[in-house]
């Protein structure tokens, strides 16, 4: 039980954790809550009265309804959680960052990202083995998908949002499903990185008029 004087859980408390389904909040902590007796909330600092960090996840948790109001999914909110299959954000969402390790090594099988999404940080999707869709819309405010993002997923398809300047170091490798990469032609692609695609089954990629730099190893 977090007693009532907590006021910080730093980042990684819980990695590694995939028998942990329950985590008890004091009712008299001002600082997290707990929603729908599965997820942890928290606010940003003592003086905000918002409630925009989603932290923590009951490993054992099947489906999840990510409220409007969250702004960051924090690193390892959802990691190691081995039997969620269902993921969805409420209507008006807020949504701008995705942590790293976020859905670690989860079971997730589709997720549909909200427009207002800035960024998807390291390790974020990786070792998602079940996760063949992920969605993010082309007209979003994205500006980074950090390294091995989706290291390890089974994603087929994959259309890069057009703000992205950069395919970071590893970012789809090991993509053994992954047969597809669409890039725009008014793309804001500048760079690609080692081992953006390696050991996927690309078989065709288009390197647009802003592409700058391919990093050695890019496509080993």
């Amino acid at each position: 039980n977090f007693p009532k004087q907590l006021n910080e859980l730093k980042d990684g408390l819980c990695s590694s954790t995939s028998k942990l389904i329950n985590i008890s909040i004091s009712s008299h902590n001002p600082n997290y809550i707990k929603i729908n007796n599965e997820m942890i909330i928290s606010k940003n600092n003592d003086n905000d009265n918002k409630y925009e960090n989603l932290i923590f996840a009951n490993r054992n948790i099947k489906e999840v309804n990510i409220p409007n109001f969250i702004k960051r999914i924090k690193s390892h909110c959802f990691s190691e959680c081995n039997e969620l299959e269902y993921i969805k954000f409420e209507s008006n969402s807020i949504l701008e960052n995705i942590d790293e390790y976020s859905f670690y090594n989860c079971s997730i099988k589709t997720i549909c990202i909200p427009n207002t999404i800035k960024t998807i940080e390291d390790f974020s999707f990786s070792e998602c083995k079940k996760l063949q869709e992920i969605n993010i819309p082309i007209t979003s405010n994205i500006s980074r998908i950090g390294k091995q993002a989706f290291d390890n997923s089974s994603i087929k398809t994959f259309h890069l949002p057009n703000n992205i300047n950069e395919i970071n170091d590893g970012t789809f490798n090991r993509c053994k499903n992954l047969m597809t990469i669409e890039i725009d032609d008014d793309s804001d692609l500048v760079s690609i990185d080692t081992d953006a695609f390696s050991y996927t089954l690309i078989n065709e990629l288009k390197i647009t008029s802003k592409v700058e730099e391919l990093k050695e190893g890019w496509c080993k």
